[in-house]
């Protein structure tokens, strides 16, 4: 957060997903935007390893919000996409 590679607005998005103050869009999104900071941050790729993703799909299931969950989960995909799509 005290770096100057990001800008403010950059710097509230983060804050607003860390926090949970984000909106349904930005945590949709939100593993593309982090992806996006961290690459400018450090002027490099970067490489997500991903485990255990199923355990939020299985709590939702067992607490009855599946469908939220399913459409989160949806974005994160289209999110994953997209960087592989950028990467190559």
């Amino acid at each position: 957060m005290e770096s100057p590679v990001l800008n403010a607005e950059e710097k509230k998005k983060f804050d607003d997903i860390r926090y949970g103050r984000a909106g349904k869009i930005e945590v949709m999104r939100s593993l593309q935007i982090l992806s996006e900071f961290l690459s400018k941050y450090y002027n490099k790729s970067v490489i997500l390893l991903i485990d255990e993703y199923d355990v939020p799909m299985a709590r939702a299931t067992s607490n009855g919000y599946y469908k939220e969950m399913l459409e989160i989960m949806k974005g994160f995909m289209q999110a994953l996409n997209l960087l592989l799509l950028l990467a190559v």
